[in-house]
């Protein structure tokens, strides 16, 4: 009898979920975001599964592509930052929706196959895409925003043409 009580006592800790730590070492957690992410273990799984894609898009990378990665990457970090400036209630949710967002930015990332200018980028701050239109030029739509709070957002649809391997807006 006292095995079955201490089975049915222990199943709601075996039920837990493993805690997830974070992509660094919350003992050195130095920023308002590092301690948020710390203290809260979705936010913790969230960092840890954002690092993870980083990882994985950097190494499936052409050199060139994973250093544009890489700074992308280094203006979120800085970008997040701001997150407790902007006066919001509740920014450790704001900092779940910038996490969240980077992650489905990084498993929808992908560098467009053959030769050419059409295709889609994306970064932290927007996207580019490119699509052949008759005539032999570019139909061109362009929109950026602040990663963290979306503003300032530009919004651009135009038509160019490759000079010399360089696109110039012609309308």
């Amino acid at each position: 009898m006292a095995v079955m009580a201490m089975s049915a006592a222990s199943a709601p800790l075996a039920a837990r979920p493993a805690r997830v730590s974070p992509s660094f070492d919350c003992a050195k957690a130095a920023t308002k975001v590092e301690k948020t992410i710390c203290g809260s273990p979705s936010l913790s799984r969230a960092d840890a599964d954002v690092a993870t894609l980083y990882r994985q898009r950097r190494h499936e990378l052409n050199p060139a592509a994973a250093a544009l990665l890489a700074n992308d990457q280094r203006y979120l970090l800085s970008s997040r930052e701001r997150i407790f400036g902007y006066g919001y209630t509740d920014s450790a949710e704001l900092l779940g929706d910038v996490l969240a967002g980077r992650a489905d930015f990084l498993r929808r990332l992908t560098v467009p196959s053959g030769e050419g200018l059409a295709g889609r980028w994306d970064n932290v701050t927007g996207g580019l895409t490119i699509a052949p239109v008759p005539g032999g030029k570019l139909e061109v739509r362009i929109n950026t925003n602040e990663p963290v709070t979306a503003r300032w957002v530009c919004d651009i649809q135009s038509i160019g043409r490759p000079v010399g391997g360089v696109l110039e807006i012609t309308s």
